[in-house]
């Protein structure tokens, strides 16, 4: 939220930022104050710089400043995760406490209007200028620069425009998510995969679930591990892919989770930090995770999926072992 407010204070927020600004400093009397709070220092950061006037800060306090810094750095991995999380209990309600949800509630009169389609509800762009945008449903979409998502405006439907790159982490629901493109269109119900629609080829990357490609001369069923090329005139191409990693080559990485098995996830893990991960508990393997982070450094990340597992876990700088 830090970074919505600056950007706001700079006059460089999107109408739709504004508004999920809004939304926040209107959900209860401690945002609003934070807000307040941040505004004042800012302000005072703003000003030429004078004299300095007493004693320079005690090491207690600029300590003290640091862990609030870095507090607020895991909260912002955990709140995504623990909101994202299907997981519920007492743990969850004492964790929401201390979140934000950019979400505007329909009024009543709009509750008895037919439901909406998709839209964004939250936004963030990595070091990479990459950005991640959080939809109405769940699903996270993670889009490279120069690329466009586009929300039609459809009611009771999941659908999306794409031009350019985008990985897609699609929560699952009885409505089909389609992502539309110039060369044809994926339908899926829930599941992970990234399409590239590119000028005269469209390709299309299965990490996990599956999904079903209409193309101009043909479909095809396509599941994890599988490569689909969509070309003009042609049929859709379907190929098997050894190393799905190596073609999701993306800056900073892919920490996307939708409903993945633990297990899976601490593969992910292991391959994305380069670090052991491994389950203590084997059952723990079928805890479903969803989550997604971006900049964070492992301890963050890790801190964040065991809280949503509702399990321990132990670093060392050689390996991570996630169990009850």
């Amino acid at each position: 939220m830090d970074d919505l407010i600056v950007k706001s204070l700079r006059g460089e927020a999107t109408d739709f930022e504004a508004r999920q600004l809004d939304h926040w400093r209107t959900g209860s009397p401690d945002n609003e104050r934070e807000y307040q709070s941040f505004v004042r220092l800012w302000h005072r950061a703003s000003e030429p710089e004078g004299p300095v006037v007493g004693p320079p800060p005690r090491l207690d306090t600029i300590v003290r400043v640091g862990e609030a810094r870095r507090a607020r750095g895991q909260a912002k991995a955990a709140r995504r995760a623990v909101l994202l999380s299907p997981w519920t209990g007492i743990g969850l309600i004492a964790a929401a406490a201390t979140v934000v949800i950019f979400v505007s509630l329909p009024s009543d009169e709009e509750q008895s209007a037919p439901t909406r389609g998709l839209f964004p509800v939250e936004s963030s762009s990595s070091s990479a200028d990459v950005t991640t945008l959080g939809l109405s449903d769940g699903s996270v979409v993670r889009m490279m620069p120069d690329s466009r998502v586009e929300f039609p405006a459809t009611v009771d439907r999941r659908e999306v425009t794409l031009e350019g790159r985008a990985f897609f982490a699609v929560a699952a629901d009885p409505i089909p998510f389609v992502v539309r493109t110039h060369l044809g269109e994926v339908t899926v119900r829930g599941t992970r995969f990234e399409v590239f629609a590119a000028p005269g080829e469209v390709r299309i990357a299965v990490v996990e679930g599956t999904l079903r490609i209409e193309g101009e001369s043909g479909s095809a069923e396509v599941g994890p591990g599988q490569v689909t090329y969509l070309r003009p005139g042609l049929p859709p191409m379907v190929l098997n892919h050894a190393d799905m990693w190596s073609m999701l080559d993306w800056d900073g990485g892919l920490l996307i989770f939708e409903a993945t098995p633990l297990s899976m996830v601490a593969v992910e893990l292991s391959r994305h930090f380069g670090r052991e991960v491994s389950l203590v508990d084997e059952d723990l393997g079928k805890v479903r995770i969803t989550a997604w982070f971006e900049d964070e450094p492992i301890e963050e990340v890790v801190s964040a999926v065991c809280l949503v597992a509702s399990t321990r876990c132990e670093l060392t700088e050689e390996e991570v072992s996630i169990g009850r």
